[in-house]
């Protein structure tokens, strides 16, 4: 597959990070949705470089041609799952969400 790590397409997004807050980033995730409705959720610590620094990407291209699916042109790639279970095609967005803190924590 050939394409953007997601980790470079979320980092261009600056998103705001509370540096007050004890490895705040790790409660962040990214919700990756098709044209179909399929989702998948990846935590941020698995495409961080400082934590899991996997490789999963927005695909725009298979064995160097563009991706020709009905759903759109762009995948969710997510390298060793052993189904293919968070591969999403026809990527149409990108949310990048925070866990709930937990009750009582404020």
């Amino acid at each position: 597959f050939t394409g953007a790590l997601l980790w470079d397409v979320i980092s261009a997004a600056q998103p705001n990070m509370n540096v007050d807050l004890r490895n705040d980033r790790l409660s962040l995730f990214v919700v990756v949705t098709g044209a179909d409705g399929y989702q998948a959720v990846i935590a941020w610590g698995e495409i961080d470089p400082a934590y899991g620094n996997q490789p999963i990407m927005i695909a725009y291209a298979q064995d160097g041609r563009p991706i020709a699916d009905e759903l759109g042109a762009l995948r969710l790639v997510v390298p060793g799952d052993g189904h293919g279970g968070r591969y999403v095609r026809g990527v149409v967005n990108l949310s990048l969400r925070d866990a709930p803190a937990p009750p009582g924590s404020s």
